[in-house]
C-alpha cells in the first residue's frame, strides 16, 4: 500500500536559495547546496546559518565529497566536473571525453572505490539525448547514451546496480553492472505516469529509492523491485534533488527557494566518504 501525502510533514530548514540543487553533507554535518541561478554553493550548518562557499561562474548542479575532503561539483555550463578544495580552490578534473567536450554535467556519485559515475544530459531541453560516465584511475569511460536527459543517479548498495532519473522518459531505470566494470542492459524500474519527470535521487539504508519528481512536489519512494511505497511531500511543487543525514532527508526545492527537513526515520545509504577505509 502507498503511504499518504500527509504521512511526514517537511520542515524548514534554509530559505532564500536561488534554484537550489545538489545537496551534499559533510562529515561534521554541514550542508553544501548549489544556488545554480547564481552559480555558487553555500554551506549552511546544522543550525541553518549559510554562507557562500565557493563560486564556479557558470552552473553548478550536483554535488558529492570525496574521501579527502574534496567537494567534486558537476556544473552544466561550464561543461566540468570540478572539485574544490575545503578552502574554496577549484581545480576542473573533467572537462571532455575522447577529444569532445562534455555536453553539461548533472549529477554524480562516488561509489566505495571512489570511481566516479555522472551523468552528462548537457542544459538544453529535456528531451535531448545524454549520457552516462564513469571516472577512475583507468580515465574516463562511457557507460551507456541516448538516454533522455539522464539526470540523478544512484547506486545500491552492493554496487551492481546503477539507477538513472530520465527526466525526458518520465522514469527511473536501472542498468547491471558486470564484473568487468561495463553496464548491463537498461531495465525500466519505475515508470511515472503524471508530471514532467524525475531529477534527483538518494538510496536509502532500507534499500529503497527516494526520487524527486516535478512539478508533482512529491519524492516518490520506490523499492528494489519498482514498487511504489510512498509518496512523500517535498514542501513545494518543483523538488530538485535530496540527501540524507542522521534520519532524516533533505530536499532542495525550487518553487520556494528553499531546503526542507523530512524526518522519515531512515538514515542514507552510506556514500563514499562515509564509509571506512578498506
Amino acid at each position: 500500500m502507498v503511504s499518504p501525502l500527509s504521512g511526514v510533514i517537511p520542515a524548514l530548514f534554509v530559505g532564500g536559495q536561488r534554484f537550489p540543487e545538489g545537496p551534499s553533507f559533510d562529515p561534521a554535518g554541514n550542508l553544501f547546496v548549489c544556488n545554480r541561478r547564481d552559480g555558487f554553493i553555500v554551506k549552511v550548518t546544522p543550525d541553518g546559518r549559510s554562507s557562500r562557499f565557493v563560486t564556479t561562474d557558470g552552473k553548478p548542479n550536483g554535488t558529492k565529497f570525496h574521501r579527502d575532503g574534496r567537494l567534486f561539483i558537476a556544473d552544466m555550463v561550464r561543461r566540468q566536473i570540478l572539485a574544490a578544495d575545503p578552502s574554496g580552490a577549484l581545480t576542473v578534473v573533467i572537462d571532455a571525453f575522447d577529444g569532445q567536450a562534455l555536453l553539461g554535467p548533472n549529477d554524480l556519485i562516488f561509489d566505495r572505490n571512489g570511481e566516479l559515475y555522472f551523468t552528462d544530459p548537457g542544459a538544453g531541453e529535456a528531451t535531448a539525448p545524454g549520457a552516462v560516465f564513469r571516472w577512475s584511475r583507468d580515465g574516463l569511460s562511457l557507460l551507456t547514451s541516448g538516454q533522455l536527459y539522464p539526470n540523478g543517479l544512484a547506486l545500491n548498495d552492493a554496487e551492481d546496480m546503477l539507477f538513472v532519473a530520465e527526466t525526458g522518459s518520465n522514469r527511473v531505470s536501472s542498468f547491471p553492472i558486470r564484473r568487468d566494470r561495463t553496464v548491463g542492459q537498461e531495465r525500466v524500474l519505475f515508470q511515472f505516469t503524471d508530471g514532467l519527470g524525475p531529477d534527483g535521487m538518494a538510496v536509502g539504508a532500507d534499500g529503497n529509492l527516494y526520487v524527486t519528481h516535478r512539478p508533482t512536489g512529491i519524492i516518490a519512494v520506490v523499492d528494489p523491485a519498482g514498487r511504489l511505497v510512498a509518496r512523500l511531500p517535498a514542501g513545494g511543487s518543483l523538488p530538485s534533488n535530496v540527501a540524507f543525514w542522521n534520519h532524516s532527508l533533505y530536499v532542495t526545492e525550487d518553487e520556494t527557494g528553499a531546503v526542507f527537513r523530512l524526518d522519515v526515520g531512515v538514515r542514507g545509504q552510506p556514500l563514499f566518504h562515509e564509509r571506512e577505509r578498506n
